[in-house]
């Protein structure tokens, strides 16, 4: 484990793709009108596996 951060862009964990990716979709589910978030949420699960380790 480094202490520094490797120079370069900063990269989001897919954990927290997933996480995200996760609430939204509960919330979309939990909502009258929610399935635009569910869509979001689904599409963020989507980056996250598909996103490079």
């Amino acid at each position: 484990m480094r202490a520094s951060p490797p120079p370069g862009p900063v990269r989001v964990r897919p954990a927290a793709f997933t996480s995200a990716g996760v609430v939204l979709v509960g919330a979309g589910l939990l909502l009258a009108n929610g399935w635009p978030l569910v869509l979001g949420g689904f599409v963020l699960l989507l980056a996250a596996v598909t996103s490079p380790q």
